[in-house]
C-alpha cells in the first residue's frame, strides 16, 4: 500500500518539477541569446563551429605590421568627423569618441578600423574657448613594440617609440594638454593627408 501511495505521489509531482525545469531551460537560452546580442563576434564563432560540425578552424595569425597603418587610418577618420563636427556644433569639438561614431562597434566604419587596429584609441582631453581635443592610440599588444600615436586639434598625427607611453601621457596631462609631444615624429601634417611613413 505505501509503494502504491508513494507512486502515485511521485506521480503529481513529477508535472510540476518537468514544467519548472522546462521554464528554467528557456529562461537559461534567453540569457544566452542577449549574452550573444552584446558579443556579436562571439556569436559569429559559434556559427562557425557548428557550421563546421563542431571543430574549430585555426586562422592565420595577422600581421602585427598591418596595425600602425590601420591605428593611423583610424586616427584620420576621428580627425575628420570631429572637424564635421566643430562644424555642426558651436561648442567645439567633440569630448567623447562616442559623439562621432561608435568606437566599440565593429560593425561600423569607425570601430571596424579602431578593433582590427589592435589600439587602444582614447580621448585624452578636450576643451572649450579655445575648442581643443586631444586622442592618444596605444597598443593592446604587450609583447609587440609598436609605436604610440597622437592626434591632436590642429589635425597632426605624432609617432613616439614604443616605450614612452608613460612619458607621452605625463606630459599631455601635466605639461600641454592641448598638443601632442613635439618629440614625436610627424606622420601626418596638421590639416594634411600624408601617409605611414
Amino acid at each position: 500500500m505505501w509503494i502504491a501511495f508513494a507512486a502515485l505521489v511521485l506521480g503529481y509531482v513529477q508535472a510540476p518539477v518537468a514544467a519548472m525545469l522546462f521554464v528554467g531551460a528557456i529562461g537559461s537560452l534567453s540569457n544566452f541569446n542577449q549574452e550573444l546580442n552584446r558579443n556579436p563576434e562571439d556569436r559569429a564563432a559559434l556559427a562557425a563551429v557548428l557550421k563546421n560540425g563542431g571543430r574549430i578552424e585555426n586562422k592565420p595569425a595577422e600581421d602585427p605590421a598591418l596595425s600602425p597603418p590601420r591605428a593611423v587610418a583610424a586616427l584620420r577618420m576621428i580627425r575628420d568627423r570631429q572637424t564635421e563636427y566643430r562644424n555642426a556644433h558651436t561648442d567645439g569639438y567633440a569630448c567623447r569618441l562616442e559623439q562621432i561614431g561608435e568606437p566599440f562597434n565593429p560593425d561600423n566604419e569607425l570601430g571596424a578600423l579602431i578593433t582590427k587596429s589592435h589600439y587602444q584609441i582614447s580621448m585624452e582631453g578636450c576643451g572649450i574657448n579655445p575648442a581643443w581635443y586631444t586622442v592618444l592610440a596605444t597598443s593592446k599588444t604587450n609583447f609587440l613594440s609598436l609605436p604610440v600615436y597622437c592626434l591632436n586639434s590642429s589635425g597632426g598625427i605624432y609617432r613616439y617609440r614604443a616605450d614612452p607611453t608613460q612619458e607621452v601621457l605625463g606630459r599631455l596631462v601635466g605639461v600641454n594638454p592641448e598638443v601632442c609631444p613635439q618629440s614625436g615624429e610627424i606622420v601626418v601634417e596638421a590639416g594634411g593627408d600624408g601617409t605611414l611613413q
